[in-house]
């Protein structure tokens, strides 16, 4: 039996197994240190790993959206002060 990597729920079941998965990510970081960006010529599991690799956040994520919000209003509140 094949041996399935699912992402998230919902984006479906990525089609190769964890062997495949693993050799595409690397490859995947491998072209991004190059300065390559995603190569949609590759298998769809290559460019699947290709988009996430490249495109991942870069920070980890400390505040709940709500948090995020709050502080975006405050920003634009403060910036339209000093604008006007």
């Amino acid at each position: 039996m094949l041996e399935r990597t699912k992402r998230k729920p919902g984006l479906g079941t990525y089609n190769g197994t964890r062997a495949e998965w693993k050799e595409a990510w690397r490859l995947a970081r491998v072209r991004k240190a190059r300065g390559d960006g995603p190569d949609e010529t590759g298998t769809n599991l290559e460019w699947k790993a290709d988009l996430i690799v490249n495109y991942e956040r870069q920070e980890p994520r400390y505040h709940s959206p709500a948090c995020n919000l709050a502080a975006r209003k405050i920003i634009e509140q403060i910036l339209a002060e000093v604008g006007s």
